[in-house]
């Protein structure tokens, strides 16, 4: 499916033009109904579950990446901006992918990781040190499965990430 097009950008207003590119392939007089059968519907639906189930085996490969850079990273005195750009780069991959699947602990870790990373917010030893406390309490939620703040690691979890 195309994604629509940005038509009109002034001030905070931003007009899209409707993706019509479903609707053109079936044609206008195809009933949705038609095109989207319970049994579509069933297959996308397992297919979604499928990739929600692998979600953490995923993530962790992201995760790996963003250890080493941080560790990396520790050993040296200052971070560049390239460096802080990969970082939330790798971060908001997993954010994305848990803010899809609704996994609001990793997306809050990951987002406060993302932030840390924009320029100007500290200074560079501070946002590494804030970035390698996040990517620790990251690993734990990874490793453990932990999606939301309901069990007891994931409240002491969320508690933590409320003071950064």
């Amino acid at each position: 499916m195309a994604i629509s097009q940005n038509l009109d950008t002034t001030d905070d207003v931003v007009a899209y033009e409707a993706d019509n590119t479903l609707r053109e392939l079936v044609g206008p007089d195809t009933p949705l109904a038609e095109i989207f059968t319970p049994r579509l519907i069933q297959e996308c639906q397992k297919k979604i579950d499928s990739a929600r189930d692998a979600f953490f085996d995923i993530a962790g490969y992201d995760l790996a990446r963003l250890e080493a850079f941080v560790k990396v990273q520790m050993a040296l005195p200052e971070a560049t901006d390239a460096w802080f750009e990969e970082v939330a780069s790798l971060a908001g991959n997993i954010k994305g992918h848990a803010e899809l699947f609704n996994f609001g602990l990793v997306a809050s870790i990951t987002h406060h990781i993302v932030s840390i990373c924009e320029p100007g917010t500290h200074a560079s030893p501070v946002r590494l040190r804030l970035i390698a406390d996040l990517v620790t309490m990251l690993r734990i939620a990874i490793r453990q499965k932990i999606s939301d703040e309901r069990g007891a690691l994931g409240r002491e979890l969320g508690a933590s990430l409320r003071r950064y």
